[in-house]
């Protein structure tokens, strides 16, 4: 939230909230990247693989 005439910002401006949520959206999103490998794996073996103990760690998760 400093402004520096030396520092380009690649909105254009400072703006604190708007700054917050783009990290926000952007560590969500990365996030659900790396989990949707996790779930795919937990699905195959708790949905069509028939463990029946991982599936109501599935569905909590989904």
């Amino acid at each position: 939230a400093f402004e520096d005439q030396d520092i380009i910002h690649v909105e254009g401006t400072v703006d604190p909230v708007r700054d917050m949520e783009i990290i926000h959206e952007e560590l969500r999103l990365k996030d659900e990247e790396m989990i949707g490998p996790i779930i795919d794996k937990l699905e195959k073996t708790a949905i069509r693989g028939g463990d029946k103990k991982l599936k109501p760690e599935y569905v909590s998760q989904c």
